[in-house]
């Protein structure tokens, strides 16, 4: 039997969307706005130096009677055969911890 974690939230993800869907989030314009009461801006010191930062994120907005733990055709497209639920990048997996990259742009070569 898992044990339940307890997460802190350091900020919150604003973004341009104004639906949640499971595809497309390459498209966003998205902004991480930290919590200034409980994380202070040095912490940062030396960021902008790095080519990417790796965020981890919580998908708050999942409904968690809309949790999937089958399968499921990828993107909802019936052409392709369905895989497991952790095989998705959709918000609606058991856990919703979620990965990007952030990457400047200005590092690219």
């Amino acid at each position: 039997m898992s044990s339940p974690i307890s997460l802190h939230a350091i900020g919150s993800v604003r973004s341009t969307r104004k639906e949640v869907l499971d595809d497309n989030w390459d498209r966003e314009k998205t902004f991480i706005e930290l919590d200034g009461d409980n994380f202070s801006l040095d912490a940062l010191s030396g960021l902008a130096d790095f080519s990417h930062a790796e965020v981890l994120f919580f998908m708050n907005k999942v409904d968690p009677n809309k949790v999937e733990k089958t399968t499921r055709h990828p993107r909802n497209n019936t052409g392709w055969p369905k895989v497991g639920i952790s095989e998705h990048r959709a918000k609606n997996r058991p856990n919703q911890i979620g990965l990007t990259v952030m990457v400047d742009s200005s590092h690219s070569s």
